[in-house]
């Protein structure tokens, strides 16, 4: 299995707080789970792993394994190196290896859009548009168009149960269902890397079932990797 992460060396310090990894390999299409005690640092090498301000390493890298389009810059999961860019379908992608944190500002930026985070209760939404147009949205971003695009949108929210719901708008869902079309709007950007913070921590026993398998199921079927606590 190649690598999509690799942590070198990595020290991140507050005031109080701690947290060392020397070395730690992710595969591609690997799904990791993070587990300790409260306040071991779960959450903060998660942020680090996104490259959120903040957070950066007091030491060490954080390195990840790519395919980039030299001609449009657009980024894929090392799987797809060699093929061509979906983005611009011009160049052909490229292994590209990337220390996150040695980045400009700019250029990490650009870079986090292609790794997906999900937190306990961070509902990134447009909270005016119907969950069918929140998923639209995504898709669009991800290169999906026209009748493959509403069809994909559909069965993403097949997936988490809220058909139902499709044509409501996301100001008038629970916070169980925004959470469910936060996650299928992650899934639809086909993310390099799945990053969870607690995706069910204030979730009902049923619903939290829901995300979970939708969870499993999304970046089974896309190979995405996972790190998740």
């Amino acid at each position: 299995m190649s690598w999509v992460i690799r942590v070198e060396d990595l020290v991140k310090e507050f005031e109080d707080f701690r947290l060392e990894i020397p070395e730690l390999e992710i595969g591609e299409g690997e799904v990791l789970g993070v587990l300790g005690e409260s306040g071991a640092g779960k959450s903060v090498f998660i942020h680090v792993l996104k490259g959120l301000d903040d957070y950066e390493p007091d030491e060490g890298r954080i390195l990840y394994r790519v395919g980039m389009c030299p001609e449009c810059g657009w980024i894929e999961r090392p799987e797809f190196i060699g093929e061509q860019c979906p983005k611009c379908e011009k160049g052909k992608l490229e292994e590209e290896v990337v220390d996150l944190w040695g980045l400009s500002d700019t250029e990490r930026r650009r870079f986090r859009k292609r790794i997906a985070i999900m937190f306990q209760r961070t509902f990134a939404l447009y909270e005016e548009q119907t969950v069918l147009e929140n998923v639209m949205e995504a898709l669009e971003e991800a290169g999906y168009s026209g009748e493959e695009a509403v069809q994909r949108a559909v069965d993403l929210i097949e997936m988490v149960q809220l058909e139902h719901r499709i044509t409501h708008l996301a100001r008038d869902l629970s916070g169980g269902e925004k959470q469910r079309v936060v996650l299928i709007r992650q899934l639809a950007k086909k993310p390099i890397v799945f990053l969870a913070d607690e995706p069910t921590g204030t979730l009902d026993p049923e619903t939290a079932d829901i995300v979970h398998k939708a969870l499993r199921e999304g970046v089974k079927e896309e190979g995405i990797t996972m790190v998740i606590r």
